[in-house]
């Protein structure tokens, strides 16, 4: 007796624990879905948790078969049979005493009270010790039987009854995991119902309207983040209702023992639906007002960032323009030069940055207009127009001015050539006129001669040419008079060193002659 009552301890604890582990797993799948996932590891666990409870039982519950049978062998074979069959009559009458407790004297709507409900699902788990208990005689019995068959023990007659108390302990078994099913759906519907029913009472449902558009993106992104938090929470309710409501229609609806009605449920359902319906209707148009006013708070800021960056970039140009104007004009050598070339360009490809940008701005407010009356789309059109229309003008000075800077740089190369000619010239006329005092025939002189003109004469129509390009580049850059001021310095160069050809060339033909 002290063995069975310790095996009966046992068997509930295992059975308490089982109960525990349903519990935990039927308030999770009351959630979300996203709190789901934050406790999918524990869900794992309990649920093999579960299992390994069920195999230990199974076990404990062989093992104690097995001890009874070899206490109860010393017992002659008829008493041992009595024994059997008087606790396979005790499990029967224990059982169809379950099976009465669940068929419920009348019809329950479960669109009716929650609170008739919860008695329901008070009772039914009430119920479940019993059957835990019951099954685990079950499970005993048909451990014990196919021990006693090994001995000889005829077992077909008590074979057929534990077949058949086998399937009524299915039946049972299946009648209260539909009950429990159903339970569970309907207590989470109807809690849900009432989370809906005091949203609804508190005002948390109505859509209002919007009678200010906030200027400040961060306000107006912080509205529509907070509606749509809020909207999606109120969705999920009416899904979750929806979809729990439909469960247990289908599960009611199914052949089964359940006496249960959803025509009250029906009804819940219908209203749910239309309401869900209607609200979702009246949210979306919310949402998408207030997502207008976000993307126009955005379209504003950005036109806004825009316009301070063309600017700051003509602040910066202007005075990339005024600090290279106001350098002296030995200051603005070709080096200097080639380094304002290099700034202007930066600033060239900052404004076709600031362009496609403004044409994709152009493109998000267009899409962004709900219809061509949109009133605040046409005034942000109109400045991002506007900001076009300036940044192309700008585009255009920058263009003229890197254009005028190509020319200068032109000018100043040309120059640099005459110069390096002019410094050529000089040297070999000096080295020609040094080399003729040392010639001493007239042959030499000739050969000299030769020599200078085969290397001078070809060069001098080319610099011609380029005195002609500087002086008409230069007029076209400064103005005429201003341009031959500025390339009178080379041209008065270029016509000292023809001189000083002309000049050596008149000596060595002098010299040529005096030689005999």
């Amino acid at each position: 007796e002290s063995a069975n009552n310790q095996w009966q301890k046992a068997i509930k604890k295992i059975f308490s624990t089982q109960d525990m582990g349903h519990s935990f797993l039927n308030l999770v799948n009351m959630v979300n879905k996203s709190l789901i996932v934050e406790v999918e590891k524990s869900v794992r666990v309990t649920e093999d948790i579960i299992i390994d409870l069920s195999k230990e039982k199974k076990e404990l519950t062989d093992l104690w078969a097995i001890w009874n049978y070899k206490v109860n062998q010393v017992k002659p074979i008829k008493q041992q049979c009595w024994i059997f069959k008087e606790q396979l009559k005790k499990t029967t009458l224990g059982l169809e005493i379950l099976q009465d407790a669940f068929r419920l004297a009348a019809i329950v709507d479960l669109g009716s009270d929650l609170h008739i409900i919860l008695e329901l699902q008070k009772t039914l788990n009430q119920k479940k010790p019993q059957f835990q208990q019951l099954n685990a005689e079950l499970e005993y019995m048909v451990k014990l039987l196919e021990l006693l068959s090994q001995e000889g023990f005829s077992g077909k007659e008590n074979s057929k009854r534990i077949s058949e108390l086998i399937h009524l302990h299915q039946m049972i078994k299946d009648t209260m995991r539909e009950y429990d099913n159903v339970f569970n759906k309907t207590v989470q519907f109807h809690h849900v119902k009432k989370e809906l029913e005091c949203l609804s009472k508190s005002g948390e449902l109505d859509i209002p309207e919007i009678n200010e558009s906030p200027e400040d993106v961060h306000c107006a992104k912080a509205h529509l983040v907070n509606a749509q938090e809020k909207h999606a929470w109120i969705r999920h309710l009416y899904r979750l209702a929806l979809t729990q409501g439909a469960c247990i229609v289908s599960a009611v609806q199914q052949p089964n023992h359940l006496n249960l009605s959803v025509n009250n449920l029906k009804r819940e359902l219908a209203r749910l639906e239309f309401d869900s319906i209607s609200w979702s209707s009246k949210a979306e148009k919310y949402e998408e007002e207030l997502s207008r006013n976000f993307q126009h708070c955005a379209a504003h800021e950005e036109i806004n960032e825009l316009r301070e960056s063309f600017k700051d970039l003509k602040k910066k140009f202007n005075n990339l323009k005024f600090n290279y104007t106001k350098k002296t004009e030995r200051a603005r050598n070709l080096k200097v030069l080639k380094i304002q070339i290099q700034q202007v360009d930066t600033c060239a490809e900052k404004i076709q940055i600031l362009k496609k940008k403004m044409v994709n701005l152009e493109n998000k407010v267009i899409d962004s207009v709900a219809n061509p009356a949109d009133a605040k789309g046409k005034v942000l059109l109109g400045s991002v127009s506007e900001l076009q229309k300036q940044l192309s003008d700008f585009g255009k000075v920058v263009e003229d001015y890197k254009q005028n800077l190509d020319l200068v740089e032109h000018l100043q190369q040309m120059m640099e050539e005459c110069q390096f000619w002019f410094e050529d010239a000089s040297a070999t006329v000096f080295r020609v006129h040094k080399y003729s005092s040392e010639c001493k025939t007239r042959e030499a002189i000739e050969s000299l001669y030769k020599q200078f003109s085969k290397f001078i004469e070809p060069t001098v129509p080319q610099q011609e040419e380029k005195i002609q390009e500087i002086t008409e580049l230069a007029k076209r850059l400064y103005g005429i008079e201003e341009g031959k001021k500025y390339a009178q310095k080379t041209i008065s160069k270029y016509k000292e060193v023809l001189n000083s050809i002309d000049e050596l060339c008149r000596s060595l033909r002098q010299l040529k002659e005096i030689q005999v």
